[in-house]
Formats: structure tokens, sequence, C-alpha cells
């Protein structure tokens, strides 16, 4: 593949959306801030050549983390969404600490309604090994759920799972009810989706779990909170950005992995087809280096 550079900030005017993720769990963010009618111009970046984060070390996490924002920011966004808890949990403060001028969106495991509303004083997280041994994660126990029975349960094998696009096999469907079936003899009342891949397998873990527990996925407050900042920075003037993007321009989506795997990701979960570019580590900086048009 040759290397070539994009312009993805050539004309000043809306306030440019940066997301990543280890892969595609942060296309559950993506879907929807579409079904909230987002406009702004959205660059997404599925690290695929490291999923999942979950497997990395912390020290690893943060300096993709680092690289990714660096990505981002030089192409001109101004709000970055850690679309990834297991990224979230292990760099959204030394990012926010780095990027001042930067709002940032992390990923939390809704903890605080799942304890609020549970009957039963138990509830259950699904998440990596590193989101549960994250600062994030540790705050979110203490200030919300201390007096809440927590089970925390590693599901490492359901994100490499739907990576592969596999959300309703035998084997998928297996592994969910491995890890579920123990939590509701507990009687655990509310499942906390601490991934943002476990979107993708709501069907199937209600399937599972039955109508009991209920299911808590953080993608909408996410969603939510994310056009918050949009148009606070765009009310207010807020950032020092001079490169914005026109409302209506294409987005565009970057992978470190295969090109065709994320087109067909992106297309099946977003019900549309966007521009798919390839991009590489080289050291700690992240380059593109090659787009769909040279992806047979």
């Amino acid at each position: 593949m040759s290397r070539h550079t994009h312009n993805f900030n050539s004309h000043p005017s809306n306030v440019v959306l940066g997301l990543f993720d280890s892969g595609i769990g942060g296309l559950s963010v993506v879907r929807e801030l579409y079904a909230r009618g987002l406009e702004n111009p959205l660059l997404y970046v599925a690290d695929q050549i490291h999923a999942p984060y979950g497997c990395q070390s912390i020290e690893q996490v943060n300096r993709l983390s680092e690289g990714i924002t660096k990505f981002l920011t030089d192409r001109g966004a101004e709000c970055v969404v850690l679309a990834c808890n297991t990224a979230s949990a292990a760099a959204l403060y030394p990012l926010r600490e780095k990027h001042p001028n930067t709002q940032f969106v992390g990923m939390e495991p809704a903890v605080k309604p799942a304890a609020e509303n549970s009957r039963s004083g138990r509830i259950a997280v699904l998440a990596t090994r590193i989101t549960f041994q994250g600062e994030l994660y540790n705050r979110l126990i203490k200030r919300y759920a201390a007096n809440t029975d927590v089970e925390t349960v590693v599901c490492s094998e359901l994100v490499e799972l739907v990576e592969q696009g596999d959300f309703q096999s035998a084997e998928t469907k297996k592994c969910i009810r491995s890890l579920i079936e123990p939590l509701l003899a507990k009687d655990v009342d509310q499942l906390v989706l601490g991934c943002s891949h476990f979107s993708f397998l709501k069907p199937v873990i209600r399937e599972i779990a039955g109508e009991k527990p209920e299911i808590v996925d953080p993608a909408n407050a996410v969603a939510t909170q994310t056009l918050r900042i949009l148009n606070k920075i765009t009310t207010s003037g807020a950032g020092n950005n001079t490169k914005r993007q026109p409302t209506g321009c294409d987005n565009q989506f970057v992978t470190t992995g295969e090109i065709s795997t994320l087109r067909s990701m992106v297309s099946h979960i977003l019900n549309k087809d966007f521009k798919i570019y390839q991009a590489g580590w080289q050291n700690t900086k992240l380059e593109i280096v090659s787009d769909t048009q040279n992806d047979n």
C-alpha cells in the first residue's frame, strides 16, 4: 500500500467529532448518535490490529489512546469520544490532562442507575479486566454502589466474538449462557454492559436472561452527552479549531485492520456505506496509508 495523506479538515465550519474503539464496539455509540440526528462530520478510528484492548496492558492502552487522540485532533476533532470502556478506564483522565482544549466523553459502566434501580440489591457488571482495574470504575463503585452487591464478570471472549461479527451463533449463545445463568441464580436484577461491544448482544442476552433482569447499556447516555457537548461548543464558540468542516461533509471511518472487515460491519450496523481508510502505526504515531479505493 502506498502512503498518502488525506485532508479531513479543509473547510472551516462545523465541529468535528472524533470517536475511537479497539474495533467495532464504538459503532453502538455512532448508531445512537445517528438515531438522534447527528449532522456533525464524524471521524471514527477502529484500532483493530490491537483488538481487543481488554487483553492489552494499561500502559499499552494509554499509549494507543494517546496516539489515536493526536490523530483525531490533528484532523480537527474538538470533541473526542472514547467509545470503549477499556480505553476510558485506562486513559480518560490522562487524556483530559494532556489535552485541556479538547472535550472528552468517556464510556463508564452504568453502575449508578443500576444500583439505584436494583430491588434485590445485587447487580452485575460485564466488562474486561482492564475496565475493572481502572480508576474510573473503582470511583463509580465507591460513589454509587458502596451498599450494593456487585458481581464483576470478565468477558473478553465475548468481545472477540463480536469483533468477528458473531452476534448470535450457537457458540456466542453458549458463552453468554455460561456467564449469565450463575448471575440469575444469585438474584441479580441489573445487568450492566461494561463494554461497547456488548450492545450488539442485547437481543441474545435478553433471550437467555428472560424478562426479569434489566439490561443497562450506556450507549444511549454517551450519545446524549456527546450531542450536549457538541451543541455547547457550537453555541458558545468554545474550542480553538479554525479548520472546521461544513455540515453535510463526508464522514470517515479508519481502521488499522482490514478495510473489508470494517466496511462490512459499518454497512451492517449503520445500514449505510461510508468511505473506509487504512491506517498504520509508525511507532506511537497513527498515519493514513490507504483508502477504500485500493482495497479489493
